[in-house]
């Protein structure tokens, strides 16, 4: 309850906020069905608002794991983008509803929501704006996960590539580390243990341009098992080391 509280609470700056918090969060709370209520009450609001509130509320019901309701709002988010032809709130809408597939393993349902994202990134007006170069390694990294878990190691880490590229383009250094981390991994499984250590390692080092202790011990803990496998078991102790420090501190 408090999590939803503090979300509407960002929400204030748009007009509507007051009156969907009133009417709307109560029914969320009860996990019934909030489509209702917008339906009824539809004539009262634009589509804009109506998106931004479909769209951040099925982010909500994500992280409570409510993974079915987050599907119902992003899809009808997306829905009122197409019907806007708002071509970023396409890509946005899109995109999550790709992440609410993937949480439940729904990868080919998974696979066309982010390829229509990409599609529509690549045609956005603004795509060469920092925005718009966001949307696109969003999209990207979106469907190397979603080869990545199919096990199509070669396409995921193109995906990945190019998402990390963009992120190093435009200075999202946490883009780049968190990429890094998921290109080793691939690499590492599929034996290329050589580079993915490379990409642990500047996974690390954009982790400490960023501060992100865990995102450090992460790396370490990666490097050590790198280490562990090529037999070099002092290295990867130092590794283990290092990580179970960070994590104690």
């Amino acid at each position: 309850m408090d999590d939803l509280k503090s979300t509407y609470k960002n929400m204030i700056r748009y007009s509507v906020y007051l009156y969907f918090f009133l009417l709307a969060i109560p029914v969320a709370c009860k996990k019934k069905e909030t489509l209702l209520i917008l339906k009824q009450r539809k004539p009262k609001l634009n589509k804009g608002n109506l998106f931004i509130f479909l769209y951040n509320l099925g982010k909500l019901y994500r992280k409570k794991a409510l993974f079915a309701d987050a599907v119902t709002h992003h899809q009808a988010a997306l829905a009122i983008a197409e019907q806007l032809k708002d071509t970023l709130n396409i890509v946005k809408a899109a995109n999550q509803l790709g992440t609410d597939y993937r949480r439940v393993g729904a990868m080919p349902n998974a696979a066309k929501a982010h390829f229509k994202a990409l599609q529509f990134s690549e045609i956005y007006s603004k795509k060469d704006t920092p925005q718009g170069q966001q949307l696109l390694s969003f999209s990207l990294n979106g469907l190397g996960n979603i080869y990545k878990t199919m096990g199509q190691g070669r396409i995921a880490y193109s995906y990945f590539k190019r998402s990390s590229d963009i992120d190093e383009a435009t200075g999202n250094y946490l883009g780049v580390a968190m990429n890094s981390v998921t290109l080793g991994s691939v690499l590492e499984h599929q034996n290329d243990l050589d580079s993915a250590y490379f990409y642990f390692s500047k996974a690390m080092h954009y982790d400490s341009l960023i501060n992100s202790s865990t995102g450090i011990s992460i790396c370490h803990n990666r490097m050590g098992q790198l280490q562990a496998k090529r037999g070099k078991l002092n290295e990867a102790l130092a590794h283990y080391k290092a990580a179970q420090k960070i994590l104690l501190s």
